[in-house]
């Protein structure tokens, strides 16, 4: 995640989707890990807000009638404020109890030589985070570019990627009983999007956990990887989906294994 992305259309889906699930069960607390990424990159990203801006009103109403409070909120914050994270808390996009994670993944590491030491700046990092965030429900990991599934053995041939989450990372909430859902950006994958979701979740299953995603189409494409550590994990999120679904289908679709 980047300052710049902060109220642009994924960052829309990304909350219409997090607040649904939220709404499925009130009681439950999120935390936000967002793999802060702050080295200067000038490639365009994060532009993708013409759905607050341009086209007709009915063209803006199609994502505005997803869930209109979220849409002003993010609007605001395009038009009158430095995009910084520290907005999404401060305008309570997500509910007030919400806590986040802001610490940058180690980017620029200390000068090494040899990839160990590079991954054992990353897992302190880790560590902290997940510290952190043990006392909520629901881990919500927000890697620039998505999930690696890079076996623990294999840490020591490549150095760790700061755009990136890893299955070791998230699979630590998972066996403490969270419940996760991960961004993944969806590039030019061979194949296309939808057979490489179906390896995406085909990964997961091969580890033993239960996952559905939801392939949000606006701006770069990207998917929301849902995935469960119970049965009850699994059923709440299939109702969030389908409340999701019933909002949000002219902008999303749902992907299960099979």
């Amino acid at each position: 995640m980047r300052h710049e992305y902060v109220g642009d259309v994924g960052d829309f889906g990304k909350y219409g989707l997090l607040r649904t699930i939220a709404r499925v069960r009130a009681m439950s607390r999120l935390g936000i890990l967002w793999y802060l990424t702050v080295e200067a990159e000038n490639n365009g990203d994060g532009r993708h807000d013409g759905y607050l801006f341009r086209g007709s009103d009915r063209d803006r109403a199609k994502f505005r009638e997803c869930d209109p409070q979220l849409y002003l909120k993010l609007l605001d914050i395009r038009q009158n404020t430095r995009l910084n994270l520290a907005e999404i808390s401060k305008r309570k996009i997500l509910a007030p109890d919400t806590i986040f994670f802001e610490l940058p993944v180690p980017g620029k590491l200390k000068k090494s030589k040899t990839f160990l030491s590079k991954w054992e700046q990353r897992d302190q990092w880790f560590s902290e985070a997940k510290s952190f965030l043990d006392p909520v429900d629901l881990v919500f990991l927000d890697p620039d570019n998505g999930m690696i599934f890079l076996d623990l053995d294999e840490h020591c041939s490549t150095s760790p990627s700061q755009k990136h989450c890893y299955w070791h990372e998230a699979v630590q909430f998972l066996e403490k009983g969270r419940a996760v859902v991960v961004y993944h950006h969806l590039g030019r994958q061979r194949g296309g999007h939808v057979k490489h979701i179906q390896k995406l979740l085909s990964e997961i299953a091969d580890r033993g956990f239960v996952a559905s995603a939801i392939r949000y189409r606006r701006g770069s494409a990207r998917a929301f990887l849902m995935i469960s550590s119970s049965s009850d994990h699994s059923t709440w999120f299939a109702e969030a989906t389908k409340l999701f679904e019933q909002t949000w289908n002219r902008h999303a679709t749902i992907h299960r294994l099979g």
